[in-house]
């Protein structure tokens, strides 16, 4: 049998050709980028990887320089960096490569001189290093962090001897590293926890690689101090190598958290229990209660006219008198009962375990007698009052929302009743208070509904009985088909400081549907629009004036302000300041139901006024009451004399008009010429007044 062995010919070489094809084909491939540069700086060749890298393409990076990639190379140093280049084999430095979108890449560059056909190169490779700066700069960053950070770190090897610590360890725990060094950190153990603290931990470490809680270490002073301390375990390869402790010295937080809840749950100024910290003791006496079968007592108590000495004597004087009063109360009662300040000038009373409302009441008296003796606060002997209410658990309620509401409802009834008394809870003043609220409620959102609508009443001049003008009234459409009465809800704006946005909404209406029924009826009525005591009190009421008469492209003679002459009267420097502005504005002003606050007649004929408005009260009962037909007299006259106008309120008959009449009064208002309108039916009313109705 022929043997077909073969015998292989392994002596075969390639070619110069194949070599070079091949040479080629593997720095084309290559992963590192690669250049020749020519002694003129040009690249005459780059492979695929350098245009990948660096965002060109090859056939761009060959019309470029090594001064154009390399910005660590300028065109005019480049001779010197060729002749030592020329002189050195296989160069290496670090440099920095610029990327097509201009970002820097850091490279290690190798570059080797080559002389091909009598023709001189640089051959460079460049190698991206951007992975190992990053960890450069992280390993420094760590060092960094580990000597500056503001806690202290122990790193420890596996059997837990403390093999480094930074300087913020030796800070807290008063140990150098080189007595910690080689230590284990028992060092620091203090006598705070159990064994079994100690076993947990470690098993936590040991089942999650970690473990972090507030924990009692020792310094080396010996003092114990609270720490929050996380211990890592570090692993290589699955096993662990070595534990670092990270911690913080928590003796000032702890002591700050101590002054937190403290202040959180006590009223700064007289330190006694704030309404947080009384509504959890009240919920707790209410819990034993229930238990035992027996009553609580709550009393609301608020000073009366604490405001007036506080803005008159200062705020200092008024701080001094209600800690004297919170030491006056706490003198009188148990040592189980509780007395809270929630705030202002008002204090809360808990009354644990008492058997009959009588009980509370008999201390609702003796608060009341405490406070007949005087305070002598800032050398002053200053005399106060209180208000008090009362409510009793589980007769006015079972929580201590429910206590504190209804306490807070009795006391105010105490209040309205002329202060300095207490008052028991009813169930009346609830539903009582509850529609209140709701009227509340309901008029804080009413302005955004739109519910308000501005009605108008003629004022008509007496001679020639033409209207003239009229005054707006604002109207509060609560539902569809009910409007609620003026003096229910005006008010109520007032306490909750809606009046001042209420009043701007009635002052823009009336002069915006004023200058449209003069121009559009070629007439020149005046109206006159009531000013609440806050909308007059408003500093800028002036410009807010001129403001809308501008928009709304009103005359100014064409608007009268309405003020009450308690209002004029409570500062009548700023209010004849306030009147003469609007005055040189060209609006006029009146006082409105003259006759019923205490106007002086010296400050009267100071003041700019235009006119001066009868209340009704003195006109309803003309002719038959021979003292208002004086009175009314008297006022028309005085205004005669001061060269006033004078608008009659309340006119329902045509005995009262008569009457009016021969005083000579200038102008007035009421049913009997007509009602307040809507603005569409006023204007009708006006077009029927001039005989131009509509048959």
């Amino acid at each position: 049998m022929e043997d077909d062995t073969r015998s292989h010919d392994c002596e075969l070489r390639l070619t110069e050709d194949q070599f070079s094809a091949f040479l080629r084909f593997s720095v084309d491939r290559a992963a590192e980028p690669v250049y020749w540069i020519d002694r003129r700086g040009c690249l005459v060749y780059v492979n695929e990887s350098a245009g990948r890298i660096l965002g060109w393409s090859r056939e761009e990076l060959l019309g470029m320089t090594v001064f154009q990639v390399d910005h660590t190379i300028s065109e005019e140093a480049w001779p010197e960096r060729w002749k030592h280049l020329r002189t050195v084999e296989n160069h290496r430095y670090e440099s920095r490569h610029v990327t097509r979108d201009g970002r820097f890449l850091p490279v290690e560059v190798s570059a080797n001189f080559l002389s091909v056909g009598g023709e001189e190169f640089i051959v460079a490779f460049a190698r991206d290093v951007s992975e190992r700066k990053l960890a450069e700069q992280r390993l420094k960053l760590f060092e960094k962090v580990f000597e500056n950070a503001l806690e202290g770190i122990t790193v420890t090897d596996k059997r837990g001897d403390i093999v480094s610590v930074n300087p913020a360890f030796s800070l807290i725990t008063g140990y150098e590293a080189a007595e910690a060094l080689g230590k284990n950190p028992r060092i620091l153990k203090s006598d705070r926890h159990t064994p079994e603290f100690y076993k947990a931990m470690w098993a936590e470490i040991v089942k999650n690689g970690q473990w972090s809680g507030e924990i009692w270490n020792r310094r080396k002073s010996g003092e114990a101090y609270p720490e929050w301390l996380s211990i890592s375990a570090i692993k290589d390869g699955g096993r662990i190598t070595h534990y670092v402790a990270v911690f913080h010295d928590i003796s000032e937080m702890k002591r700050k958290e101590d002054r937190i809840l403290h202040q959180a749950s006590h009223d700064a100024l007289t330190n006694l229990p704030n309404r947080l910290l009384l509504a959890d003791l009240m919920e707790k006496a209410i819990f034993h209660a229930k238990r035992s079968g027996h009553k609580l007592g709550v009393i609301c108590l608020d000073l009366d006219n604490f405001k007036n000495i506080n803005d008159s004597l200062g705020h200092a004087v008024g701080d001094d008198l209600l800690k004297a009063a919170a030491v006056r109360i706490r003198g009188i009662l148990r040592a189980e009962d509780t007395v809270a300040r929630p705030g202002g000038d008002e204090f809360m009373v808990l009354l644990g375990e008492i058997v009959h409302e009588r009980d509370a009441v008999h201390v609702a008296e003796k608060i009341l007698e405490c406070f007949r003796r005087p305070f002598s606060v800032g050398g002053r002997e200053l005399v106060l009052t209180a208000s008090v209410g009362i409510s009793v658990f589980p007769d006015d309620g079972e929580t201590s929302d429910t206590l504190i509401k209804n306490a807070d409802l009795a006391m105010y009834r105490a209040k309205a009743q002329g202060k300095n008394v207490y008052h028991l809870f009813t169930s009346q003043m609830n539903e009582a208070v509850t529609k209140r609220l709701n009227l509340e409620a309901d008029l804080r959102r009413a302005l955004d509904r739109g519910e308000f609508l501005v009605h108008y009443q003629p004022r008509l001049a007496l001679l020639g009985a033409r209207t003239v003008g009229m005054e707006a009234l604002v109207r509060w459409r609560r539902e569809p088909g009910l409007l609620v009465p003026p003096m229910e809800f005006i008010p109520v704006a007032e306490e909750i400081g809606l009046i001042v946005p209420l009043g701007r909404f009635v002052l823009e209406t009336a002069c915006a549907r004023t200058a449209a029924i003069n121009a559009g009826m070629g007439l020149s009525l005046k109206v006159s629009v009531n000013l609440s005591a806050r909308q007059f009190a408003e500093k800028d009421l002036p410009e807010t004036i001129a403001e809308i008469l501008g928009r709304t492209g009103l005359a100014p003679a064409c608007l009268e302000v309405e003020v009450t002459e308690t209002v004029l009267m409570q500062n009548i420097v700023t209010a004849a300041t306030m009147l003469g502005e609007l005055a040189e504005m060209g609006v006029t002003a009146s006082i409105d139901d003259f006759g019923t606050g205490y106007s002086s007649l010296y400050y009267l004929k100071k003041l700019p006024l235009a006119a001066i408005k009868i209340d009704r009260s003195f006109i309803r009962d003309i002719p038959r009451d021979p003292s208002d037909i004086a009175i009314t007299t008297t006022i028309i006259s005085m205004c005669q004399g001061l060269s006033l106008a004078v608008v009659a309120e309340g006119v329902e008959t045509q005995e009262q008009f008569n009457f009016l009449l021969g005083l000579r009064c200038d102008e007035c208002q009421g049913y009997l010429i007509s009602r307040p309108l809507p603005a569409t039916e006023f204007e009708r009313f006006l077009r029927q007044s001039a005989g131009d109705a509509p048959a």
